[in-house]
């Protein structure tokens, strides 16, 4: 048995789960390989900036832009093109005021800082976790169920069976990082 390490053999595990025949490609030779190339992309997109997954985020500086918003704003910078999810932006370690417009951040800060963001980005299945690979192999059997063989009963079960392993792998994926201390100075200070 192989791991899907591409978009094809993602799609293909999702429509084998309805019944369908694997696909070797994107190439409309068949209703599966229409369906899936039409709507693979959104789909794995809409997963991704669902939750902020550890395999899909990063951080990157951004760059300073000379051309400067009207009002409101002083200064423009680049947003990364890979950027699905904008998660924050920071100046030393400190989160900022900013807002998205198109393609860049506006915010008050001049190219005197360094603009630091962190967002969800497209990441490749080859490094997608297992947990992951099979919520969306199942979250696309949901789809192709509808779409490909017409059974709306297959696809709700797929679409529960998708959201059952979402849950689960959101649970896996947050335990992939240090355990942060929830802060409870503010309910001291209330119960004074």
């Amino acid at each position: 048995m192989s791991v899907a390490t591409t978009d094809v053999a993602v799609a293909s595990k999702g429509l084998v789960l309805i019944g369908a025949d694997p696909i070797a490609a994107f190439d409309g030779s068949s209703r599966g390989a229409i369906v899936a190339e039409h709507i693979y992309d959104e789909a794995i997109e809409d997963i991704l900036t669902d939750t902020p997954w550890s395999f899909a985020t990063t951080q990157g500086d951004l760059s300073h832009l000379s051309d400067t918003p009207e009002s409101i704003w002083s200064d423009a910078w680049q947003k990364p093109t890979e950027a699905l999810l904008i998660r924050r932006v920071t100046v030393n370690d400190t989160d900022i005021d900013y807002e998205v417009y198109a393609d860049k951040i506006y915010c008050n800060y001049d190219e005197n800082n360094i603009l630091t963001m962190n967002y969800i980005f497209r990441a490749l299945e080859q490094d997608w976790p297992p947990y992951f690979r099979f919520a969306a192999e199942l979250k696309l059997a949901s789809i192709f169920a509808m779409s490909v063989a017409g059974k709306p009963d297959m696809a709700d079960t797929f679409q529960q069976k998708a959201e059952y392993a979402l849950r689960k792998a959101r649970s896996q994926d947050g335990q992939s990082d240090t355990t942060h201390a929830i802060t409870t100075s503010r309910f001291i200070i209330a119960r004074r």
